[in-house]
C-alpha cells in the first residue's frame, strides 16, 4: 500500500516537474524570440553590419617551413569562430541549457593569400542558406592589411541526444537570420560589402 502511494506520488511529481519545465522553456523561448541584433553584446568578438568577427594571431606553430599556414589551421580557426559565434550570438547558455549537439555536414576552404607569422587576423562569420534543420556559416579571414586570405563555409545541423537531425528552434533560426548574407555578395574587406556584377 505504501509502495503504491509512493509510486503515485513520484509519478505525479515527475509529471508536475515535466509540465513546469515545459512552461519555463516556453516562457524563455518567447523572450528569446524577441531579441534583436542590437541586444547582442558579445564579450568575445564584435558585431558590425550584421557580421560577427573575432581576431586571431598567427603564431609560429601555425606556419610551416615554407612560410605557409598549415591547411588544417584554417578549419581550426573556422571552428573557433563558430564556437564563439554560437556562444556569444545565438545560444547564450550554450554549455548549461542547450539540449542539442551541433554537427558539421560539410566544410570547405578557399585560399587567396599568404599569412605571415604574428599577423593579426580578422575572421568574420555570416549565415546563409538557412533551412529548418541546417544552416550555412560563411567565414572570411583577412590579414592585418585587410586583404582576404581565405574564405570558406560550413553546413551545420542540430542533433538531439540520440544523434537524430532535428528542426532548429524558432529562436535559433531567427537569430541566424540576423547575420544573413546573400551568397551573391562578396566581402572584399571587413565590413565593406560590394555586390557582384551580373
Amino acid at each position: 500500500m505504501v509502495r503504491e502511494s509512493f509510486k503515485k506520488d513520484n509519478l505525479m511529481a515527475n509529471k508536475n516537474l515535466s509540465l513546469l519545465t515545459k512552461i519555463i522553456k516556453t516562457s524563455v523561448t518567447n523572450e528569446l524570440n524577441k531579441i534583436k541584433i542590437t541586444d547582442i553584446q558579445p564579450d568575445i568578438g564584435s558585431i558590425q553590419n550584421n557580421t560577427y568577427s573575432i581576431n586571431k594571431t598567427a603564431y609560429l606553430k601555425d606556419i610551416n617551413i615554407y612560410k605557409g599556414v598549415y591547411y588544417s589551421r584554417y578549419f581550426e580557426w573556422y571552428g573557433e569562430a563558430r564556437e564563439a559565434f554560437f556562444t556569444k550570438c545565438i545560444i547564450f547558455d550554450f554549455m548549461d541549457d542547450f539540449d542539442y549537439a551541433i554537427a558539421t555536414k560539410h566544410a570547405s576552404c578557399n585560399y587567396h593569400g599568404e599569412i605571415s607569422p604574428f599577423d593579426t587576423l580578422t575572421i568574420t562569420v555570416n549565415t546563409s542558406n538557412i533551412k529548418r534543420a541546417s544552416s550555412e556559416l560563411i567565414f572570411k579571414i583577412f590579414n592585418s592589411q585587410n586583404e582576404l586570405v581565405a574564405d570558406g563555409s560550413q553546413t551545420v545541423l542540430l542533433l538531439d541526444e540520440n544523434g537524430k537531425i532535428v528542426k532548429a528552434p524558432k529562436f535559433i533560426q531567427d537569430r541566424m537570420k540576423l547575420f544573413y548574407t546573400d551568397k551573391q555578395t562578396i566581402i572584399i574587406k571587413p565590413f565593406e560589402i560590394i555586390e557582384k556584377s551580373k
